[in-house]
């Protein structure tokens, strides 16, 4: 999906105005206060969330400090956290990266809420896989052309998966993005490739031969049920604003392959 490729791991959030009659602002009104960047990830220790008042100009003094109390809350439990502002300098402009320490779990909905002094509030939600994603791997012990089937089990919503195929070269890792599919007898999304056309696929020609080990790598990213709601093909524009915010989870899974030759 398109507008999945113009993703990876940051997102930016135009948010609320003021209202005529109350405080409350629209989390995703592109002539907000604020804009949000950032996401919330399963079993990490620390999420970060960055937020800028849209109003201030990009210079020293206007970003030094924030007006923004920043809570995060699991609706399910109740529990709440205000979060702490770590200040990070990029080229003189100060940046507000929020940190929530909040166990965030699957299949739970939690509700950001950006509050000014004068009152007014931004309120935005994001609800978490409902389960963690298995891989099955089919077949293993392949060669460079030997096409590999990746199944996400039980994913059948494949705009939910961003999937990467990814392997060691000079010591480096290298990812390259995988479009997913779905299958039609089990309705489960999954990938289907040979490695040699993902070394084709990079700015150099390399061969299985070349890799620094005989193991390939599959980094996806599983998305939250409300991810993507309300996306327009192409953008991250959302009715009223712009891009996402979210949940999600991210994992790497390995499986061995035949770097000896790469014919059948």
């Amino acid at each position: 999906m398109a507008s999945k490729n113009s993703l990876i791991v940051t997102f930016i959030i135009f948010i609320g105005m003021f209202a005529s009659c109350d405080n409350s602002l629209d989390a995703f009104d592109e002539r907000g206060l604020y804009s949000v960047h950032g996401y919330l990830g399963i079993f990490k220790e620390s999420n970060y969330i960055r937020i800028k008042e849209l109003r201030s100009p990009l210079v020293p003094d206007s970003t030094r400090a924030i007006d923004a109390t920043v809570t995060l809350q699991n609706l399910r439990t109740g529990e709440s956290e205000i979060l702490q502002d770590s200040v990070v300098q990029f080229d003189d402009i100060y940046t507000h990266n929020f940190r929530t320490t909040l166990d965030i779990v699957l299949e739970t909905t939690y509700r950001l809420m950006v509050e000014r002094s004068d009152g007014h509030t931004l309120k935005a939600t994001a609800t978490m896989p409902p389960f963690i994603a298995q891989t099955k791997i089919m077949p293993t012990g392949g060669n460079c052309l030997t096409y590999i089937k990746v199944t996400f089990i039980p994913v059948k919503d494949r705009k939910l998966i961003r999937s990467f195929v990814g392997f060691s070269y000079k010591k480096r890792m290298y990812w390259v993005s995988w479009p997913e599919a779905r299958d039609a007898d089990t309705k489960f999304t999954y990938l289907y490739f040979r490695p040699q056309t993902v070394l084709e696929r990079t700015p150099f020609s390399i061969a299985c031969g070349d890799l620094d080990t005989d193991s390939l790598y599959i980094k996806y990213y599983h998305y939250g049920p409300d991810y993507f709601d309300d996306t327009v093909d192409d953008t991250l524009r959302v009715p009223g604003g712009a891009g996402e915010f979210g949940g999600l989870y991210q994992k790497i899974v390995s499986f061995h392959i035949d770097t000896s030759h790469i014919f059948d």
